[in-house]
């Protein structure tokens, strides 16, 4: 092959070998950062998981100590899981939550509860708040919560919370002497007290309240002959809120 050959093919091949010599720099550069960059991802990997943690341990040490806080701010009137409350906390679980006591359940009632104390929570931040206050206390604390700290309304300057509450607000007289259906009313306006008011909706609290009336029902708290008797008797509620 002659001189003249030779320098043609050098000529004709350079350009392609020159962009292949580059390309194999480029490639052998990034080889070299690619440690950086593992490590500055697994660093923010981390950072981002330690930042979750901590934000799911803030949130169920506040739904933890408003829970305690809840307790420890109650007054005389508060109301505890006993025989003489049987018939609200059974009507309460077969209106809201009939696998309540069940561990394998996620609690319906525990969201609830969630969501009288923080109205404006997400579905995550409930979800992880619920959790803990189940894992941290029993179901009976969970639900004497739920009675004494659900809101109901705003009567003279102060919140109404609570069945106790809301017995006098409604009914003028105390918890110990509501008949069956008016526990069944107060279940009802529990879930929307102000679209249920039966002092201004007293057709729709009517119907709400005979719905919880056929959940004991349907959960065998009351029977077919005892529904059918409450399912006529009227409201009950007193024309206007007792001071």
């Amino acid at each position: 092959m002659g001189e003249h050959t030779i320098r043609e093919i050098l000529r004709r091949r350079s350009p392609e070998t020159q962009r292949a010599l580059q390309r194999r720099r480029e490639l052998q550069g990034g080889k070299d950062d690619s440690p950086l960059k593992a490590r500055l991802i697994a660093a923010g990997i981390g950072a981002a998981l330690l930042a979750c943690i901590g934000y799911v341990v803030y949130l169920a040490h506040t739904a933890d100590q408003r829970l305690l806080q809840s307790k420890g701010t109650r007054g005389s009137d508060a109301l505890v899981l006993s025989d003489a409350t049987a018939f609200l906390s059974n009507t309460v679980l077969a209106a809201t939550d009939p696998a309540f006591y069940d561990k394998s359940h996620g609690s319906l009632l525990t969201r609830h509860l969630v969501r009288v104390y923080f109205p404006g929570a997400g579905y995550f931040t409930m979800a992880i708040m619920a959790a803990s206050l189940e894992m941290n206390n029993s179901k009976t604390s969970i639900l004497e919560a739920y009675i004494n700290d659900v809101y109901f309304a705003a009567g003279h300057g102060r919140a109404v919370k609570g069945f106790s509450a809301a017995s006098g607000y409604y009914f003028g007289k105390p918890f110990t002497q509501l008949a069956s259906q008016d526990v069944a009313l107060l279940v009802a306006l529990a879930d929307d007290p102000e679209g249920l008011d039966p002092r201004q909706h007293a057709d729709k609290a009517l119907a709400a309240r005979n719905l919880v009336l056929q959940d004991d029902l349907a959960q065998n708290v009351l029977s077919q002959v005892q529904v059918d008797a409450l399912l006529k008797t009227p409201l009950g509620v007193t024309p206007q809120a007792a001071p």
